[in-house]
């Protein structure tokens, strides 16, 4: 004799409040922000303008946003191709990602205002 489980059932009052797609779409561009702050932990490793500190590090960071940039606009455009019923949620996850990336840009920009420029004596 074979007993059939009902599947749970979620009562129609107690949805999300984050739209389908969000997560999904903030996890990738903080992905795709992360490869960004390893592309300018790299140049700033590599020390791109020899000896002037300010100038490698605004030459890494000018590199890594230009990355992040490109492959966040490529991504988000083939998600929005992709999933054309999730549109606002895609848009909102990928915006709420944006939001942390700029904060941090900005930290980092500050930071590189603070050095002084030219090769120390």
């Amino acid at each position: 004799m074979s007993v059939e489980q009902e599947p749970a059932r979620v009562p129609s009052g107690s949805r999300s409040p984050v739209p389908a797609g969000a997560v999904p779409a903030f996890m990738l561009g903080i992905a795709i922000h992360l490869f960004a702050v390893a592309v300018y932990l790299a140049g700033a490793w590599l020390r791109l303008e020899g000896c002037d500190e300010h100038d490698g590090l605004a030459l890494a960071l000018v590199l890594a946003a230009t990355v992040d940039v490109i492959a966040s606009s490529g991504a988000l455009a083939l998600l929005l191709r992709r999933r054309r019923g999730t549109r606002s949620a895609l848009v909102l996850g990928w915006g709420a990602s944006f939001t942390l990336a700029c904060g941090l840009l900005g930290l980092v920009a500050n930071h590189i205002a603070t050095l002084t420029s030219g090769c120390p004596v």
